[in-house]
């Protein structure tokens, strides 16, 4: 698999790539440095109702898709460019598929964190993994990390719930009690028993909800959150200059999949602020409905380098977020260093217990 978009250079026609360090466009051939014209534009934001006649699908160059027989991913790649490997798996089975690249992105949030960066984090990460097979250190000096835009969905939306619940309020009672004095003899005291009165309460709660993000991808979706969170605050309206020497994947949770997950997540914090402003001391049987309106939406990519490792017949992943610098992957465990670990666990506490019983002799 070869990265996406070609951009000529002005001063020899090589081939231009987008340079993380300069944040513009750098000649492979002569190093010429081209900088990425600012857009100073808006970025857009789409009624989702209206997606399909109003969101663009041009990409800014000829598009096509590739899959990945092994993993099922689908990667957006230039029109006249063949793939050769998967940037998820490594996988060489991959095919062109006849299918549109979808909605186009409004907006990018470019690499920061360059290649060599990555790979030093990554290996300060790797050395933390003490319980891992020796042979699984050489993972470190990996020279698979591929860059890729991962697509992620965000949502807006205004909300209106009613509301029904019970709310509770504590109140005391005294009451007094017998209680055992040392010497066998008994005395009464009082105290205080906690009781809760209910009352039914009802109402309505509205909220803005600004850009609820939610991954576009299938792919190994746990780790991806585990990178997260991404300053959204650097987006740029987009531009296929940011794309140029990476990859992007293309969306596999589609357009009303992810505003389903939107909405969750919405109801969620809708569910707390309402019980924040019912108050009391405990809330139950609450129940509200919500209606959604002025729904928008756009289409995002965000950085991540990824790079898999096949050890022992099983593949591990590993994702850096491209912007903060986040390291997450998966890793084997050592069998003896494991056995080893709870052994010595069982030492120390044994250890321990045996001190702890000198002093009290």
């Amino acid at each position: 698999m070869e990265q996406k978009d070609f951009f000529p250079c002005p001063s020899c026609g090589a081939g231009m790539r987008f340079n993380i360090d300069k944040q513009a466009l750098v000649c492979e051939y002569c190093s010429n440095t081209k900088q990425i014209a600012k857009d100073t534009s808006r970025i857009k934001e789409y009624d989702i109702s209206l997606a399909e006649e109003y969101a663009s699908r041009d990409w800014g160059e000829k598009t096509k898709i590739i899959k990945c027989k092994n993993c099922g991913a689908e990667t957006v790649i230039k029109a006249n460019e063949t793939a050769q490997f998967c940037a998820f798996c490594n996988s060489s089975y991959v095919f062109n598929m006849n299918e549109a690249s979808g909605i186009r992105p409004e907006a990018v949030v470019p690499f920061k964190i360059s290649i060599n960066d990555a790979k030093q984090r990554f290996s300060k990460w790797v050395n933390k993994k003490w319980l891992a097979p020796k042979a699984f250190k050489s993972v470190k000096n990996t020279d698979k990390f591929k860059g890729v835009y991962i697509p992620y969905w965000t949502y807006d939306s205004n909300t209106a719930s009613n509301y029904t619940a019970q709310r509770g309020t504590y109140y005391y009672v005294t009451k007094i009690r017998n209680v055992k004095n040392p010497d066998g003899s008994t005395r009464t005291e009082t105290y205080q028993e906690r009781h809760t009165r209910w009352e039914g309460v009802s109402g309505t709660y509205s909220s803005f909800f600004n850009d609820i993000l939610v991954n576009g991808s299938n792919k190994n979706t746990r780790l991806l959150n585990m990178i997260e969170p991404f300053n959204l605050k650097e987006l740029m309206p987009y531009k296929a200059e940011y794309l140029s020497g990476f990859f992007a994947e293309r969306y596999s949770v589609g357009l009303e999949d992810g505003w389903g997950f939107a909405k969750k997540v919405m109801s969620q914090k809708i569910q707390n602020n309402i019980m924040e402003l019912i108050g009391g001391d405990q809330v139950k049987n609450l129940c509200f409905q919500t209606q959604y309106s002025r729904v928008t939406f756009k289409h995002l990519l965000l950085p991540v380098w990824i790079s898999a490792y096949q050890f022992r017949k099983k593949v591990f992943h590993f994702f850096i977020n491209g912007q903060t610098g986040e390291v997450q992957g998966e890793w084997p465990i050592s069998a003896w260093k494991f056995a080893a670990s709870v052994l010595l666990g069982l030492f120390i506490f044994a250890g321990i217990v045996y001190i702890i019983g000198l002093n009290i002799q």
